[in-house]
């Protein structure tokens, strides 16, 4: 009875990790030549998409979009910018100042770009590209995703993907997704810092 008893729990709390956190990495097999012969990479805006909500009109969920695709692009740029001071081979990274105005002069917004458009329009060797799904906004302060801080709530739901495109191998290199069923930290600064320590083994820098 007893160990029918721990087989169940087990059994459980392996379902549990499987429906709370989803990690799928992709790795072409040239990935760390074309990587080390990057001088030049770009963090471009995130594109996020939150779920629509009751009484909250399309355009003030546009707006906030944008809001968290700006602060998710900062958090993943000082990530990598920390990692290449700490010694790490991660190519110059070009100031978001910079990419941001260029992106802006081009009608990023407003126009539908190919990755190797947009390293041309930034002048640039790669780019580090992302896209989240959340149901609530991170301004909100709501509890994403507990799956890194400890704890199993259910409050929000965050599906990541982070890439890094070569322009020169004209592909994407390396692609990490992660999806969490429950909640991630608090702000973007806990979400990139909780996921990213996942991703950083795996990166060709």
């Amino acid at each position: 009875m007893f160990k029918m008893k721990i087989r169940l729990i087990l059994s459980s709390a392996l379902f549990l990790l499987i429906v709370t956190s989803c990690v799928n990495i992709y790795q072409s097999i040239d990935a760390q030549d074309l990587a080390k012969n990057q001088k030049t990479i770009a963090v471009i805006p995130s594109k996020v998409t939150i779920a629509a909500r009751k009484n909250i009109d399309s355009e003030s969920i546009r707006q906030q979009q944008l809001a968290d695709g700006e602060n998710f692009q900062n958090e993943i740029f000082n990530w990598f910018q920390k990692r290449q001071m700490q010694g790490n081979n991660i190519p110059n990274l070009q100031e978001l100042n910079v990419t941001n105005s260029k992106l802006k002069k081009s009608g990023f917004l407003d126009n539908s770009y190919s990755y190797s458009e947009l390293c041309s329009i930034l002048n640039v060797d790669g780019i580090i590209f992302s896209s989240f799904q959340v149901s609530k906004p991170m301004s909100e302060g709501a509890a994403i995703a507990v799956a890194v801080l400890g704890g199993y709530s259910s409050t929000n739901q965050v599906s990541m993907d982070l890439g890094i495109f070569d322009n020169k191998g004209q592909k994407t290199i390396w692609d990490f997704k992660h999806t969490y069923s429950g909640g991630i930290g608090s702000n973007p600064t806990q979400l990139i810092n909780g996921l990213m320590r996942k991703a950083s083994k795996k990166l060709p820098y």
